[in-house]
């Protein structure tokens, strides 16, 4: 049996299935600070749609 890229790594499957969720979480407040912005209850908001993965990637680190 072929080893998975996240083993390689050094990741177990748990790692990265914390990771994913951590990535998915991410991106649900991005949304959700977009729906504050547009409604005007909040005054800005600085996307980070697209980076989640270098974002945990790092933080887990």
């Amino acid at each position: 049996m072929t080893e998975k890229k996240h083993e390689q790594l050094g990741l177990t499957d748990d790692d990265a299935i914390e990771m994913y969720k951590t990535m998915l979480l991410a991106r649900r407040i991005d949304e959700r600070m977009w729906l504050l912005n547009r409604a005007g209850k909040i005054p800005f908001v600085i996307s980070c749609q697209g980076q989640e993965a270098s974002q945990v990637g790092a933080a887990f680190a």
